[in-house]
């Protein structure tokens, strides 16, 4: 299952035994030139592995070192993708095995970014940071977006996650700005959301409404909650993060007309909902 996939990972460097190299150079697949390099290492202080690709001049590169303490586990995964145009025939190429992938391939654009990790699954703390421009796959398509988050090693340890998009389509429909926060812990943590669409409600409301300005803003906010099926497991390795069920409350939802000046004039608004 995906729950178990980390803790597959980990057996496997657990068991790594002795060092390996591996090249790849001046390669072709589905006419996309590729290169890279893989080197595993196993020392009394535990095991390390760098890998490199770079297809078409779009880099990945990932340093991973597995300590004999927990506390010294390290990871870093980075990429550069700056010309997703030359990677289209990999798209194609996995389309045959997995149809439904082809509509999501991007086939313009630039994606970049980094995510760390420390610590041993699950208790693990994380940090990223990813950036897209010009994004296109299908019908869909990106002109901006920033994510951005950090997490803890447990419930109770600080987490954040800010997401900032614009020029969001789907075809015919269109987002002009969707940004997303939440501040706190998993245990207990604030949301925020807020959209700008360039719909408006029928000519018909004005009458009720007012006037439709230059489009529609959605903005909800609210306190998100983790409860843990077994509240007293509060400890490290495989009970930090117990399972269990989340809550969403004090939830304020309001919609309105957005002006010029990046105002808006509320035509509906709800609050103490709960989910």
């Amino acid at each position: 299952s995906e729950a178990d996939l980390p803790l597959w990972a980990e057996r496997a460097l657990a068991a790594l035994d002795g060092d390996a190299n591996a090249q790849i150079q001046d390669s072709l697949v589905a006419g996309v030139p590729v290169s890279g390099s893989l080197r595993l290492q196993r020392s009394p202080q535990g095991s390390t592995v760098d890998a490199q690709v770079d297809l078409a001049g779009n880099r990945l590169t990932a340093q991973g070192r597995r300590g004999a303490l927990a506390a010294a586990d390290q990871w870093r995964l980075q990429w550069q993708a700056s010309d997703l145009a030359t990677l289209a025939p990999l798209g194609r190429l996995a389309g045959e095995s997995w149809p439904a992938l082809a509509a999501y391939w991007p086939d313009a654009g630039a994606l970049s970014g980094e995510i760390s990790a420390s610590g041993r699954w699950p208790a693990w703390r994380t940090q990223g940071d990813v950036q897209a421009q010009g994004m296109r796959a299908g019908t869909l398509g990106l002109q901006s977006a920033q994510l951005g988050w950090s997490t803890g090693e447990n419930a109770d340890a600080p987490l954040s996650m800010q997401l900032r998009a614009s020029g969001l389509a789907d075809g015919d429909r269109r987002l002009d700005a969707l940004s997303a926060g939440i501040t706190g812990s998993l245990r207990q943590h604030t949301l925020d959301l807020r959209l700008d669409s360039p719909a408006k409600p029928p000519a018909w409301t004005e009458n009720l409404l007012g006037a439709a300005g230059t489009g529609t803003r959605l903005q909800v906010k609210g306190q998100g909650q983790w409860l843990a099926s077994n509240p007293g497991s509060r400890t490290s390795g495989a009970s930090a993060r117990p399972p269990g069920s989340w809550r969403l409350q004090a939830l304020q939802l309001q919609g309105g007309a957005r002006d010029k000046q990046g105002g808006s004039r509320p035509w509906l608004a709800a609050e103490g909902l709960s989910a």
